[in-house]
């Protein structure tokens, strides 16, 4: 049996639903409850202004030829990668500002060893070096689970 109601409940219920809507989609309600999920990685106001003061990259990207890297709107800092193809190592080009061309980084990157490494830490004040002399004095004290040799050495000599 369907029921029927008259205009004044028709038009409460409405009300009732629309101030419903109302409520639920103000921009405050649907934020909280939008943050409210895991994992929506949202920005705070101060997080937005960190990122919007942030440089852009001045990487202009990885090119066939010295050529056809973009001569236009470069500036201090931008730098490119040039690879000639199989057999040739990617040289990296900067940005002549006061020539307004690109050039050839110059300098070379040497990698690190452990013998570098190990003298560049030990420079440092306080790293409280491990060493060798270290470790072997630390390998030579007894196991100290078995006390009995102890216990009755010091037996012996309190009696």
């Amino acid at each position: 049996m369907s029921e029927y109601y008259t205009k004044t409940q028709n038009d409460a219920q409405a009300t009732v639903i629309g101030q419903r809507i109302k409520t639920n989609t103000q921009a405050s309600t649907v934020k909280t409850r939008y943050e409210s999920n895991g994992n929506t990685n949202v920005f705070t106001d101060a997080e937005k202004s960190k990122l919007a003061g942030l440089e852009d990259s001045k990487y202009r990207g990885l090119f066939a030829s010295v050529a056809s890297i973009p001569l236009t709107g470069n500036g201090a800092g931008f730098y490119a990668d040039v690879d000639l193809g199989v057999g040739s190592d990617v040289v990296r080009y900067i940005w002549d500002v006061t020539d307004s061309q690109w050039t050839q980084q110059s300098g070379a990157v040497t990698a690190e060893t452990p013998s570098t490494i190990k003298t560049k830490y030990e420079a440092n004040a306080d790293t409280n070096v491990f060493s060798d002399t270290h470790k072997a004095k630390l390998e030579n004290i007894s196991d100290a689970s078995d006390i009995s040799a102890f216990t009755a050495a010091l037996d012996a000599a309190l009696a």
